[in-house]
């Protein structure tokens, strides 16, 4: 049977590893809630407005002005620059 090292070293350097990997699944976890909620407003927006971006249509209900940047908390942390779109 093996020994198993517990030594404050060695749990240190496992630890740091942990917080890496854990650093890595934050960051592509706000990458990915940012894209999604990104791709929602602009399905929400071409709901709305009736017609896709650059399409004409005689049913259109309004028409589209473009997008801001604005930064959002979430549990996952700061999303920043998530595109919102704006429609008048």
């Amino acid at each position: 049977m093996r020994e198993m090292d517990f030594s404050e070293n060695n749990l240190f350097s496992r630890w740091l590893g942990v917080k890496s990997i854990w650093s890595d699944l934050e960051q592509e976890t706000r990458h990915y809630v940012k894209r999604r909620l990104e791709r929602a407003m602009v399905v929400e927006v071409t709901s709305r407005v009736g017609c896709a971006r650059y399409q004409r249509s005689s049913e259109r209900q309004g028409y589209r002005n473009g997008h801001y940047a604005r930064d959002l908390l979430t549990s996952y942390g700061w999303i920043e620059g998530l595109e919102v779109q704006d429609v008048h």
